[in-house]
């Protein structure tokens, strides 16, 4: 075999491989519609690509990944809360391609205290990304960051990212689950029932 043709193979191997990596974020978005309250979330899969925001960039290890659909405008919130006094951080990416997510456009890394475990978006932060310490205005870091402005159509991408390495399960609440399309998630259906499957949905992520 020539050294051209070895080249070819290889960067061929390569391509593919980088494509397989780029595209891991849209299998394991998990569709929600509502709070996750009560339901022993959890985040454990390694990240398949590196968090980048507009202050920190996270390899995450311990992660899980979410996807919205906005049906009504509203101001987003949200928080996590954990069952102990572990560590979370998150990014959010508002109408990206989950393919090639880019920079997020919010994210919170801090390094809490006692008391200081949830974290999430709230409506009077104005900070947008803050690192362990400090927020891009250059204030303490608290745990939240502001809040986003969404209108019918948007699609929001959440990673929790849990930097502790001690095991937890955590709750993520919304403040206004209502504005959301549940249209896209999954029907629950018991043996015998008949469901008409739709393929036509164009925001849909995939059908199985």
């Amino acid at each position: 075999m020539n050294f051209n043709k070895i080249f070819f193979i290889f960067t061929l191997f390569f391509a593919f491989h980088s494509f397989s990596l780029s595209a891991q974020v849209c299998d394991i978005l998990i569709p929600i519609c509502t709070s996750q309250d009560g339901l022993e979330n959890n985040a454990v899969d390694e990240s398949p690509i590196t968090i980048q925001t507009a202050c920190y960039d996270l390899q995450g290890t311990r992660t899980a990944w979410y996807y919205i659909l906005i049906d009504e405008p509203t101001n987003f919130t949200f928080q996590i809360e954990p069952a102990g006094n572990i560590d979370y951080d998150f990014a959010v990416w508002k109408n990206a391609d989950c393919a090639n997510l880019g920079i997020a456009d919010r994210g919170s890394f801090f390094g809490p205290g006692p008391g200081e475990y949830d974290t999430g978006l709230d409506l009077l932060s104005t900070d947008f990304c803050e690192t362990a310490a400090e927020d891009n205005n250059e204030e303490d870091a608290d745990g939240v960051v502001e809040f986003m402005a969404l209108i019918p159509g948007d699609k929001i991408i959440i990673v929790v990212d849990r930097y502790s390495e001690d095991s937890d399960i955590f709750d993520l609440s919304f403040g206004d689950p209502e504005a959301f399309d549940c249209s896209f998630v999954l029907t629950e259906a018991c043996d015998g029932d008949t469901v008409t499957l739709d393929a036509t949905d164009p925001d849909s992520l995939g059908y199985t």
